[in-house]
């Protein structure tokens, strides 16, 4: 300090006064740099923390995409079981037609039959008579 220096034993108070605030500016600087410290800190563990948030929302919508797909593969079969109902239905509705024209045809014959009998029959007898 300047200002001390011309007087002596002012010297040694303003060199002891001077120590004293160099002091304590270097402990403000001190705690000024460990806030800073700080603050750098917690942005980076901000920062980690959205990084780790983000990898965790990218994980979820994989597995909603996975699910979706799997639900779309799983309709896609219900669909095709569903037409394949449908087929084997419209293939038993045929199948059953045929079998009630072949049971109807098959009465036919049955009816057929008896009136071939009893002309046969008719026919035996009308033969017996004029013998």
């Amino acid at each position: 300090m300047a200002a001390c220096a011309p007087i002596p034993g002012l010297n040694i108070v303003c060199e002891a006064v001077g120590s004293v605030v160099e002091v304590g500016y270097q402990s403000i600087a001190a705690v000024e740099g460990a806030k800073a410290a700080v603050e750098t800190i917690q942005g980076v563990t901000a920062a980690q923390k959205g990084r780790a948030e983000m990898i965790l929302a990218l994980r979820g919508h994989e597995e909603e995409t996975r699910l979706v797909l799997e639900a779309q593969q799983f309709q896609l079969k219900a669909d095709e079981e569903g037409s394949n109902a449908i087929t084997e239905q419209a293939e038993s509705e045929a199948l059953i037609g045929e079998a009630k024209e072949s049971e109807l045809m098959g009465n036919e014959r049955a009816q057929q039959s008896e009136k071939d009998e009893a002309v046969a029959a008719i026919d035996e007898e009308v033969s017996d008579a004029t013998a």
